[in-house]
């Protein structure tokens, strides 16, 4: 929402025929010197799920502490468990079955950047369409290593876009998409021709499946290519690959406490941890543990996580031979507004019976460990310790196929 905007107190509010009922209130705006009023209509039942986006592991020369591939961020990055019990979603008929079907909840977009912790994220309208953008900020702080200090930046300008597969059962289903972001950080130098100075592009998919005692399961999976510039010029360097695989197990019924575990593990051909050398065939495992509850109209989501990575001796030319490990821990807090209609000015006039979200998550990590092997000028060896803060809004959306605009 712009910042030149002012606001005005609420006021009751009736929806307009063409949007489905339902709206309790609205927020009134306008810009300085308009004294036009803008209603923004929001729904009775909000639901909130948590945000976040650190990775174990970030690829050759991307500075980032956590954008290991946005591939190997799904391993850590997404949403907490949707609250889908709005019941003003309309009709809507499944192409594959040719018969319509009411919908009783909100069909709520699974945001994947949003969280370290992935939700089962069943699509309740098969065949639906469902997009995500998100922007993260990081501030770090590292000791140890001469390479130790402040640094940060923007750590991500992400959009994802996923599709549904026609025909699921209504307690499963599938979707495929891709993901494409870049980075801005410290630790590859700012300076002219230097932005972006790393990018990544990764395919995606996901499967979830919850029973009638609202246990679940869920798996996500990316794999794709990232490229940074050299440190020295502003050159780009050529691609590396790497991918990730999450499983989740989770309790997600329609009101109260959900909550549920996720396991990671994600690899890359060339990555650094958050300090030390480029390291050869990086690996990660990370296990993730994440409560949410509805608080009136918001839901407020807590996550813990702690991993291990290591990477075998470095690969480039001339190098040490050095190895790397390192653990971490870390937690975060998220919220999250998730109903039907439009949530800020970006997205009013929507389509009916589609989903927005818009989502805030604060995370905090500290990883320490060691640089194994001779220790060099340019390479040196022993421990270090990387704190990072990072901030991080994501805004998605979820259409169900045949949207009436």
């Amino acid at each position: 929402m712009p910042n030149d905007w002012d606001y005005l107190p609420m006021r009751p509010y009736v929806p307009p025929p063409d949007r489905p009922p339902g709206s309790m209130f609205s927020l009134r705006m306008r810009p300085p010197g308009d004294t036009s009023e803008r209603t923004l209509g929001v729904p009775p039942r909000l639901g909130f799920g948590a945000t976040s986006l650190f990775g174990p592991l970030r690829l050759h020369l991307d500075p980032s502490l956590f954008a290991e591939l946005p591939i190997a961020a799904a391993a850590t990055a997404t949403s907490a468990p949707a609250s889908d019990d709005e019941p003003h979603v309309p009709p809507v008929t499944d192409p594959a079955l040719g018969t319509p079907h009411t919908e009783e909840k909100t069909d709520e977009p699974n945001l994947w950047l949003a969280s370290i912790y992935q939700g089962i994220g069943v699509f309740d309208h098969p065949g639906a369409l469902e997009l995500e953008a998100n922007l993260a900020g990081l501030l770090t702080h590292g000791t140890g290593l001469p390479s130790s200090g402040w640094g940060g930046g923007l750590n991500e300008i992400a959009l994802a876009i996923r599709q549904s597969a026609y025909g699921t059962p209504r307690n499963m289903s599938f979707d495929v998409g891709a993901t494409g972001q870049f980075s801005y950080l410290s630790s590859a130098g700012f300076g002219p021709r230097r932005f972006p100075n790393a990018l990544s592009l990764a395919g995606t998919l996901h499967y979830g499946w919850k029973a009638d005692n609202d246990w679940g399961l869920g798996f996500y999976g990316q794999a794709g290519a990232a490229w940074g510039r050299e440190t020295a010029t502003p050159s780009w360097l050529g691609a590396v690959g790497g991918g990730s695989a999450t499983l989740v197990v989770g309790h997600e019924p329609d009101e109260g406490f959900k909550y549920g575990f996720n396991a990671t593990g994600s690899y890359t051909s060339l990555g650094q941890l958050s300090q030390g050398p480029t390291l050869a065939d990086l690996y990660s495992l990370l296990g993730v543990l994440s409560v949410s509850h509805d608080l009136g109209p918001v839901t407020l989501s807590l996550e813990g996580y702690g991993g291990y990575s290591a990477g075998s001796g470095t690969s480039a030319a001339g190098g040490t031979g050095q190895s790397a490990y390192g653990w971490n821990a870390g937690g975060g807090i998220g919220l999250s507004i998730a109903g039907l209609g439009p949530l800020t000015p970006l997205d009013y006039g929507t389509p009916r019976g589609q989903t927005n979200a818009l989502s805030f998550n604060l995370n905090y990590r500290h990883e320490f460990g060691n640089v194994n092997g001779p220790s060099t000028a340019a390479t040196p060896a022993g421990p270090f310790g990387t704190d990072a803060l990072m901030l991080t809004a994501t805004f998605g959306f979820r259409r169900p196929p045949g949207a009436d605009f």
